[in-house]
């Protein structure tokens, strides 16, 4: 259905200044099309009679407005409302086949609606932050991700884990005057490093709990498999080859014959033993009650590690020593990026539903809203 539209002569004003003094200087031709609201399951169709305007006023020869639309687009902004409305229930593909639109445009019209509304987030107030990073592809592509711990709201979203990528992000939280008590990371030294190049102000650094025991779990596993390696018989090797998981897991999760096996494991074996024992007493340091007991704790385990004898664990015992005020930090504010683990679970589920994104940047631009909706419905 096709609608043929032209103002009345009292509405048309000049579009540059407004005036109303103006003669018309001929009609615009081609006129264009412009898809407009469905009526039933017919699509409709504007054809505006648009006048170019000299305006005696500011001297100009403009083109008038298109009230419906914006300049350049071949959509009205009530179609545009009625496809982001769609889009918060139904998948983009099912909103292009409902309309008989393309895929591209209705994606398009999205992501400009996204990206208007992350130019307007402010930061102004925000106090408690976690930065990780989440696996996009197989290889090494990689996603940097901020989280607000007080909201639950991804705040920033990049490609990079070297500290540049987050130099817009910390730039821009500083010009806002916002006064960041603490933030959760890993121990890699590039976000460490992004905060105190492009933050530049007092800033506790929680290094997370999560991190620290992968840290330590991978030592273990690799003094096993040191250990299998100066095994005597095959038996012994084969004794050792398939007890990672019995070592490495939280002994409260063990059923009762796997703990009798990790019995019969550390008697057979005083390096893993003391290595588990290690692994098992760490655990008990983020349940310390106050900051002069957590420091008291984590010398005596760093002194313990140190004295083991053993190389990887002496080795994990420096790493905790050169991070000690980041660890120690826990305990002024009990943070971690659990909640973000969280969060890039949620992100793999958005990007598994859509089959992967082509466009890095909506994909971006998804993860700053994943908050309000929901997994089910994304399709990009």
């Amino acid at each position: 259905m096709f609608f043929h539209v032209e103002k009345h002569q009292e509405k048309r004003v000049c579009p540059r200044c407004g005036g109303r003094e103006f003669a018309l200087a001929g009609k615009v031709s081609p006129a264009p099309t412009i898809r407009s609201l469905p009526i039933g399951r017919k699509p409709v169709f504007l054809v505006p009679q648009l006048h170019r305007i000299e305006c005696f006023r500011c001297e100009a020869v403009v083109q008038e407005d298109r009230l419906f639309a914006a300049p350049k687009k071949h959509f009205s902004h009530q179609l545009e409302q009625y496809i982001l409305d769609l889009c918060r229930s139904m998948t983009i593909e099912d909103v292009a086949v409902h309309l008989d639109m393309s895929w591209e445009t209705v994606k398009d019209i999205v992501k400009a609606d996204l990206g208007k509304r992350a130019a307007q987030i402010r930061w102004r107030g925000l106090r408690l932050i976690a930065i990780d990073e989440v696996s996009v592809r197989k290889g090494q592509d990689y996603l940097t991700v901020v989280l607000d711990l007080e909201t639950g709201r991804v705040l920033y979203v990049t490609e990079s884990r070297r500290a540049e990528a987050l130099a817009p992000f910390f730039k821009k939280i500083r010009r806002s005057r916002t006064k960041l008590e603490a933030v959760a990371m890993d121990m890699s030294n590039s976000y460490k490093l992004a905060l105190e190049l492009y933050y530049r102000r007092p800033c506790s650094i929680v290094y997370d709990r999560f991190h620290v025991m992968k840290l330590l779990h991978f030592a273990i596993d690799q003094i096993r498999r040191e250990e299998m390696r100066k095994a005597i018989s095959d038996e012994a090797r084969r004794f050792l080859k398939g007890q990672r998981f019995l070592l490495l897991r939280a002994s409260e999760n063990l059923e009762p014959e796997q703990l009798d096996a990790l019995e019969t494991l550390l008697k057979a074996n005083g390096t893993l033993c003391t290595a588990y024992i290690l692994k098992e007493q760490l655990r008990l340091l983020w349940d310390q009650t106050t900051k002069s007991d957590g420091e008291r704790y984590l010398r005596a385990w760093i002194a313990k590690a140190a004295e083991s004898g053993i190389k990887r664990l002496m080795k994990f015992a420096k790493t905790l020593q050169d991070h000690w005020e980041g660890l120690v930090s826990y305990f002024d504010h009990r943070i971690s990026t659990g909640p973000l683990e969280g969060v890039n679970n949620s992100i793999k589920v958005l990007k598994r539903k859509a089959y992967g994104y082509r466009d890095v940047d909506f994909f971006k631009l998804r993860i700053l809203f994943i908050h309000e909706c929901g997994l089910k419905l994304t399709n990009a």
